[in-house]
């Protein structure tokens, strides 16, 4: 839902209980026909009317010329129907004068843009040039011939002084507006000026709209107060002149309020709006689709052949490439993926049981078993133990104490020869032996049962660069083809960076509030007009304006209290901040509709759109939303968006 038609609904909910009384009461007093005609005319108008419903109460105020309660209802509400369709016209064309300057100033920005511009535009430039040429020379009497296309004919035709020439004039057609006087320069520079008085020209349109749609926004608060009380058809008609001068500001209105049926002609002025507004756009509108695109179409075509063939040519070559991309990206899919995530599965499944191993699972029992069955026949057959000694050896051997067999090693390095050949010398050597096996097996062991316990992470480790250069590549296409399409995360970049833009100049507004330009005498009726309806009771509801002709044209209206946090916007700032609102609601409409922060977005930007709140209420407002939504939405870092 628009601003407008939000904006709409609420007058006609404010004036629908008055409109449910009064056709009780005048239900009770009079049956003739003519009053049930008006009531159900009235009961149809109780919400905001289709076109049909309009025409209706429209043909309902010719019949009924009298000022009874039901025909100033009647009036009030076909009035407040024609706010709402004058109100959308006009945010209609400031969006429309502010797209196109949004084109213009991307053209103007960019270097390779504004070539491109040039370009696009060099056969209308061509033919401009050919027909000023011809028809100068038609002018002078001068035959078209060869020589007169030399360069220097030319120059002696068209001299370049402190202004320029005719061809120039043509080429470039704002020289001959823009500049007093000429001073050479390139073509580029040529045409980015150009556009830039396209965009300037664009701006003092939008700002237009936005001043007339921000003074019909204004009052609409008091045509709202006006029907939720008893109203006189001299207030309907002093809104109806407002609305219809605010549709033709430039041209004025004819027959002023006692003009017969000026309601109705508001819908003559709703298409002179349009027209006019056409006719202010048609020379400052981006190029056609057709003259946008035809290098494109140019080139393309050619191009692709000259691919295609190459090819066809090539297509053994091709053929190969196109295997071996398969055959990698196949090898890189099996190997690299999908093995080491079964493994990963299988160890979950196994416990890691089934994997290789340091060290076999029975290896270090059976070298404890060996070394302790080798020191028990030492310690039975040559040192003569007890068998309660021989018991002990047992837990020994499991604590690693071998302190009976180093003792009996001591005794025979004594002497080395005769124990090697007659002792135990050997025998306690390769017990030793073995405790070192034992050991190493017990030291592998440990190492085993650490590998086997991190098994699960070294496998998520393996295939992690794996999974990243999957999530990458699939990343990388998707947003190809989401963002090629403007319809990336929350838009897409370019989406993101124009609400980022939007919300940039609701803060500039709200800090340093614009002045009109335009100070004419329509403007300052305009501003008469507005101040006269604006009720002290209406200003008191809505937000405690203070209205005289003089404020209203300025960047704020500042209350009775002279402070700036209370003060309320000029009809120019709030007609461009509700421009940059609507397009902040148009993009939360379009790209946040599965967002769980919609609902929450939206109701900010009501918030902004609200008249009753201050400048610093609303600055407090879009505080929030830089707080709530600036991360979020990468407005925080500009280089990300």
């Amino acid at each position: 839902m628009s601003f407008v038609n939000q904006r709409t609904r609420e007058i006609f909910q404010t004036a629908s209980t008055d409109v449910t009384d009064s056709s009780l009461v005048i239900g009770r007093d009079e049956q003739n026909s003519a009053q049930r005609a008006l009531r159900k005319t009235l009961a149809g108008l109780n919400t905001p009317p289709t076109d049909q419903q309009l025409f209706q109460g429209l043909d309902a105020l010719d019949d009924n010329a009298s000022d009874g309660r039901d025909t100033v209802s009647i009036s009030g509400r076909v009035t407040a129907a024609l706010y709402g369709r004058a109100m959308d016209e006009l945010l209609r064309q400031s969006l429309e004068a502010d797209d196109e300057i949004h084109y213009w100033l991307e053209v103007e920005r960019s270097r390779y843009r504004t070539m491109r511009f040039l370009l696009q535009t060099f056969p209308l430039r061509i033919q401009r040039l050919t027909t000023t040429f011809v028809s100068s020379l038609r002018h002078r009497n001068i035959p078209l011939t060869l020589s007169t296309l030399r360069v220097g004919s030319i120059r002696r035709l068209f001299p370049t002084t402190q202004h320029p020439s005719e061809l120039l004039v043509a080429a470039f057609p704002h020289l001959g507006i823009h500049h007093s006087s000429f001073f050479p320069d390139s073509p580029l520079s040529l045409t980015r000026d150009e556009c830039r008085l396209r965009r300037k020209n664009l701006e003092a349109i939008r700002n237009d709209r936005a001043l007339r749609l921000g003074l019909l926004a204004m009052a609409s608060h008091d045509l709202e107060y006006s029907l939720s009380h008893t109203c006189s058809q001299t207030e309907i008609d002093q809104h109806t002149q407002l609305l219809r001068l605010a549709l033709n500001v430039h041209q004025g209105v004819a027959g002023g309020v006692s003009s017969p049926k000026p309601q109705r002609k508001v819908f003559d002025e709703l298409d002179e709006c349009k027209l006019i507004h056409n006719e202010d756009m048609s020379l400052l509108r981006r190029p056609s689709w057709i003259m946008r695109s035809w290098p494109r179409l140019l080139l393309v075509p050619p191009a692709t052949y000259l691919f295609l063939r190459y090819v066809y040519n090539s297509r053994e070559s091709v053929k190969q490439y196109v295997h071996d991309a398969v055959e990698t990206m196949r090898s890189f899919w099996q190997s690299w993926v999908l093995e080491p995530i079964r493994g990963i599965i299988l160890t979950v499944r196994t416990g890691g049981d089934d994997g290789l191993r340091v060290i076999s699972k029975d290896a270090l029992k059976a070298d404890m078993e060996s070394l302790e069955r080798m020191t028990f026949d030492l310690g039975k057959e040559k040192l003569g133990f007890t068998q309660a000694q021989l018991d002990a050896i047992h837990d020994q051997i499991q604590q690693g104490d071998l302190s009976s067999v180093l003792r009996v090693y001591e005794e025979d390095i004594k002497s080395p020869i005769r124990s090697a050949m007659t002792g135990t010398l050997i025998r306690s050597l390769l017990i030793q032996v073995q405790k070192v096996k034992v050991d190493v097996d017990f030291a592998l062991s440990g190492i085993d049962k650490l590998l086997r316990s991190q098994e699960l992470t070294f496998g998520f480790v393996g295939v992690a660069p794996a999974l990243a250069v999957v999530y990458l590549s699939f990343g990388w296409l998707i947003d190809f083809w989401r963002g090629g399409r403007g319809r990336g995360k929350f838009g897409g970049k370019r989406q993101r960076r124009r609400v980022w833009n939007g919300m940039r100049r609701i803060e500039k507004l709200l800090i340093s509030p614009p002045t009109p330009e335009d100070t004419s005498s329509q403007y300052l009726a305009l501003f008469s007009i507005f101040t006269a309806i604006s009720d002290p009771g209406a200003r008191k509801m809505v937000s405690n304006r203070d209205y005289n002709a003089e404020s209203v044209q300025g960047g704020v209206v500042i209350d009775r209290d002279g402070m700036e946090g209370g003060s309320t916007l000029s009809p120019l700032t709030n007609g461009l901040l509700l421009l940059s609102s609507t397009q902040l609601r148009t993009f939360a409409e379009a790209y946040l509709r599965s967002s769980n922060f919609r609902d929450e977005f939206l109701e900010d930007v009501r918030d902004l759109e609200d008249s009753r709140l201050s400048v610093g209420q609303k600055r407090l407002v879009l505080e929030r939303m830089w707080r709530s939504w600036g991360r979020m939405l990468g407005w925080d870092n500009l280089a990300e968006v």
